[in-house]
């Protein structure tokens, strides 16, 4: 009997940060178990291939040009328990095939989300064809998270911060299974920290004197950070004393 165990990782690229977590998830288990783990990473839209969902990732750009509205509207409308068990039902019918061909095509042992958008239509599909597969969601929003995050009745919920957790409790969720982790990050990042600041700027081209404000903005630039580093701008390389520096997330990175 083989003790290798077999983990399916889903996400989708509508949005920078699903895939790098679902990537530094599998990388830090890859470095600690070797090959007593296999970690795949699928797009549980694209690859479930249930009409429309699967279209999300080819929609997301044109969202990101609409501005913000889109995601202010769809929270407000989704952001409660009720409505995203309600939705799921609703949908069941038309991603129960779909769904049930994509999880055999990957044979696993466990399962862990890492979207929003699933979680409770996965919870449906354990409860009906494989109620003892370990499901658990690695939630990457911060403090206002919206409620897909908290399907009810998952056996583990790993948070990024504590007040991630107030929120899933206020949602009625069982302490037991929240579990405050921080937000995992690749290696490379860890391995960083060591580095003087002279030195990271030497390597990435900076100049080493010169002061910086740093911009961290949301996937493909989304969001404000337009308006605090507009493109175009004469002055926005060079502020009076020092440089400003936009950083934002890319799909598939």
């Amino acid at each position: 009997m083989s003790l290798q165990r077999r983990f399916l990782f889903l996400y989708s690229l509508t949005g920078g940060g699903h895939l790098a977590t679902a990537r530094s998830v599998a990388d830090a288990i890859r470095i600690c178990y070797g090959d007593a783990a296999v970690v795949d990473l699928v797009d549980v839209f694209v690859e479930g291939k249930a009409w429309p969902f699967h279209r999300f990732p080819g929609w997301y750009p044109a969202m990101l040009g609409l501005g913000e509205w889109p995601w202010r509207v769809a929270y407000h409308l989704t952001d409660s328990r009720r409505v995203v068990m309600a939705a799921s039902r609703l949908v069941w019918p038309l991603v129960r095939k779909p769904l049930l061909k994509l999880l055999s095509d990957y044979p696993h042992d466990a399962i862990a989300s890492f979207h929003p958008i699933p979680n409770a239509v996965l919870n449906l599909h354990r409860a009906r064809y494989a109620p003892t597969t370990p499901l658990a969601v690695v939630v990457q929003d911060f403090v206002t998270a919206p409620a897909g995050w908290f399907a009810p009745g998952l056996d583990a919920y790993f948070l990024p911060w504590p007040e991630t957790q107030a929120r899933a409790l206020a949602l009625g969720l069982p302490a037991e299974r929240l579990h405050v982790t921080g937000m995992p990050v690749r290696r490379a990042f860890i391995e960083a920290q060591g580095m003087s600041q002279s030195a990271a700027r030497k390597l990435l081209g900076l100049d080493e004197k010169t002061p910086m404000a740093l911009f961290i903005g949301g996937g493909d630039g989304a969001g404000r950070s337009r308006g605090l580093c507009p493109p175009g701008d004469p002055g926005a390389g060079r502020p009076r004393s020092g440089r400003r520096r936009a950083h934002s997330g890319r799909q598939g990175s």
